[in-house]
């Protein structure tokens, strides 16, 4: 029941910037990596796509001016996904936005209570394979 929910309170606040969750994640993947690159294989592995979704998930981002497609310096057969200026600018715009609301959803709960959340998170997480 939870999950669902969850899902639309940050979809809700992501459609303000015209993102959805998967772009959402897909431009923090991108931007956590020092050199704000991926492989599409990588991108596919860290969001849990098939690579035909990952393609269009790159497609949709490149439209988007989010970021660009390149080939790799070191192989040429391959291509590199990087974060744009633009893609940059927006993670850093809405992830305020995002941090501040997580933290309203979470106001009610003591550090004790935070923690034992995330123990268990960490456990059902671990066993479904994470």
């Amino acid at each position: 029941h939870i999950t669902p929910r969850l899902q639309h309170y940050f979809n809700e606040l992501l459609s303000r910037h015209d993102l959805t969750e998967t772009v959402w994640y897909a431009l923090i993947a991108l931007y956590a990596n020092p050199e704000k690159t991926l492989f599409p294989s990588d991108l596919s592995d860290v969001l849990d796509l098939t690579r035909t979704s990952a393609t269009r998930l790159s497609d949709e981002l490149v439209a988007k001016g989010l970021i660009m497609r390149e080939p790799s310096l070191e192989d040429r057969r391959k291509i590199v996904l990087s974060l744009t200026e633009a893609g940059e600018a927006l993670v850093e715009r809405v992830a305020p936005e995002l941090r501040d609301a997580r933290l309203a959803l979470l106001a009610d709960f003591s550090d004790e209570d935070l923690q034992q959340l995330e123990s268990l998170l960490r456990r059902l997480l671990a066993h479904l394979g994470g």
